[in-house]
């Protein structure tokens, strides 16, 4: 586990998250697509685990007593907690694992899809569908976003989803936190240069994209294979 881009990038890459990202890679064993989701989820937890560690003055730590049966014990709490932005459709499972870490916090919604063949220059072309946030939250004000995204290649979904919540509530957030499972070197380096306020927490990091926008060597369409159905571990043995 180390930190890059003058610490902006935490690569955990330690050999647990290392075996789920694996797995999710190769090509017969992501095809069960209950395990790959299952994978997802923790590779999720074990980042915001990270982050709310290394980065615990963003969540407001408060020291309570805590009564027990034999007298009384001092803790630090979170004290605030962030929004968590689940980029539809992929984003679902690293959600469910980073709200693990972050129990009960508010969850906004962005439908964002690309746009096949439009890539160019580093920049995928897309279009915002739907977005939403909990109707308690009028401004984005003062708060700290963390956005779970399996695949962070192009980095355009992310930028154009975040673009759209900002300039429908008129706010820019105070942090944002992305966790990734891979991202592209490429896109990394974007997310830094249009996102100052922005930290990466990211399981692996690939070198390159294609000539479709697609990471290389990735691990192909992480939406199919969360939702698209598969075979058990059994059934691929089989050949069924």
């Amino acid at each position: 586990m180390s930190w890059l881009y003058d610490h902006r990038v935490y690569l955990n890459d330690s050999p647990r998250v290392s075996l789920a990202v694996a797995e999710m890679r190769h090509k017969e064993i992501q095809k069960d697509c209950s395990r790959f989701r299952r994978n997802v989820e923790q590779v999720g937890m074990f980042l915001a685990y990270e982050l709310e560690r290394n980065y615990q003055q963003h969540f407001g730590l408060r020291e309570v007593e805590i009564p027990t049966v034999n007298g009384k014990a001092r803790h630090y709490l979170r004290g605030t907690k962030p929004l968590l932005v689940n980029i539809l459709r992929a984003g679902n499972p690293m959600v469910e694992g980073s709200a693990v870490v972050f129990p009960n916090s508010a969850e906004a919604f962005v439908d964002v899809k690309r746009k096949e063949g439009t890539y160019h220059d580093g920049v995928m072309d897309t279009i915002v569908n739907y977005m939403k946030l909990p109707d308690h939250i009028k401004s984005l004000s003062n708060l700290t976003l963390v956005i779970p995204d399996i695949m962070l290649a192009t980095g355009s979904s992310l930028l154009d989803g975040l673009a759209a919540l900002t300039d429908k509530y008129h706010s820019q957030p105070q942090q944002i936190f992305v966790n990734a499972v891979i991202a592209a070197k490429p896109g990394v380096e974007r997310i830094l240069k249009e996102l100052p306020n922005c930290i990466l927490h990211v399981a692996a990091i690939d070198p390159e994209l294609d000539s479709r926008g697609y990471i290389v060597p990735g691990l192909g369409d992480a939406g199919d294979l969360c939702y698209n159905g598969g075979k058990s571990p059994l059934e691929i043995l089989l050949g069924f």
